[in-house]
């Protein structure tokens, strides 16, 4: 049994995980059976493991939101599954310094897979299918961290060939079961990716040494259409900004504009690549701003985190402006403190900046976090 548990307290679906299954599906037919597992709370999780087996494979999803629960959790399945096998993926564990001392502080954990793990969880499932998940010797794998001797272990990191654009995930139109999946167990809004990373490298961001990969654009356009056609109440782009390049984001909203039924479509957006012909797109297409991050519009701390210069009368304009209001909803604007070269007046003109806004927008203010394996 292979247990894929989504660790979620708005119970959105992981679209990583039911891919991850299909491709397993493929590539090992009837060696494994599947089992989903939506999980909100501690209770609820303890409860759900009275019902599972020991001596098998439990794999999460890790982000940002939900990091500090899944890491309570494989505490709690080593001390009631010992001998299951415990994996953890996803953007927040794919730094190979910060694997190691997740590693070093979790023992209970056996695998981390880093970065894209469409080509490493595959084989490192058929490695654990034939030698069991105890012998680690001979694995050979890139993009693996894990337990060696006892001691954490990191093996190469292994970067794509084309990093522009990635294709070999499956398609939403391939697998039946993907589709079931992902629709069935949706209970908020549905999530998609156009792609994976972020045009920015900002020091202080886990995703500062990840790749920027899109999808072809033909993939996207058909896989947008299987999701519009089920009409469901809302959907949210994952992507760091929606679409990567301005260009790219425009023929997306105009794609979206001719297929959308109705469905509210939540996006990250670059504020730079914001003007009245995006908007007006983005309005025709039911696409809605959810959130600008602004971070800071001090120039020296910009130049310390790599962060493109803000220019604060300019941004103050774009985010006050009508085309701006009339395509938002609760939108927020987050700001960091405790940069780099920032101090309490930094800080006091930073917060002074973000009242300065008009008054329908959430103003964020979060605590600069250090990461291992970040660049700052």
């Amino acid at each position: 049994m292979l247990y894929m548990i989504n660790v979620n307290k708005l119970m959105i679906p992981s679209l990583a995980l039911a891919t991850l299954k299909t491709l397993l599906k493929k590539e090992l037919v009837e060696e494994y059976e599947f089992k989903d597992i939506d999980i909100t709370s501690s209770n609820h999780f303890e409860d759900y493991l009275k019902n599972t087996q020991d001596d098998q494979i439990y794999c999460f999803t890790v982000s940002s939101y939900n990091i500090k629960d899944v890491l309570d959790y494989t505490k709690i399945l080593r001390k009631e599954k010992p001998r299951a096998c415990i994996i953890l993926g996803g953007p927040m564990v794919s730094s190979k310094r910060y694997s190691l001392q997740i590693l070093e502080n979790h023992p209970e954990i056996d695998y981390i897979v880093r970065g894209r793990s469409d080509e490493t969880f595959p084989k490192l499932v058929k490695k654990l299918k034939k030698h069991g998940w105890n012998e680690k010797n001979d694995l050979k794998i890139p993009n693996l961290t894990y337990l060696l001797d006892n001691k954490p272990y990191a093996s190469e990191d292994k970067r794509e060939d084309n990093p522009n654009f990635i294709d070999f995930s499956p398609w939403l139109s391939e697998a039946d079961y993907l589709l079931n999946d992902y629709f069935k167990h949706a209970r908020g809004a549905l999530p998609y990716n156009t792609g994976y990373g972020c045009p920015n490298k900002c020091t202080y961001c886990v995703e500062s040494h990840l790749q920027l990969q899109m999808y072809p654009i033909e993939r996207v356009k058909e896989e947008l259409s299987i999701i519009l056609d089920s009409k469901p109440k809302s959907i949210f782009l994952f992507d760091s900004t929606i679409g990567y390049t301005k260009k790219r984001a425009m023929e997306l909203m105009q794609f979206i504009s001719e297929k959308n039924k109705g469905t509210r479509i939540g996006v990250y957006i670059n504020i730079n690549h914001l003007d009245e012909e995006f908007s007006k797109l983005a309005k025709k297409a039911n696409v809605y701003l959810e959130g600008v991050g602004v971070q800071t519009i001090h120039d020296k701390t910009c130049s310390t985190i790599q962060r493109p210069k803000q220019n604060p009368g300019e941004l103050r304009g774009k985010i006050n402006s009508d085309f701006f209001q009339n395509n938002t909803n609760d939108v927020w604007i987050g700001m960091i403190y405790g940069l780099p070269k920032e101090g309490f007046k930094e800080f006091r003109e930073n917060l002074d900046f973000g009242l300065s806004l008009r008054s329908n927008h959430h103003l964020g203010l979060y605590r600069y976090c250090y990461y291992p394996g970040t660049l700052l």
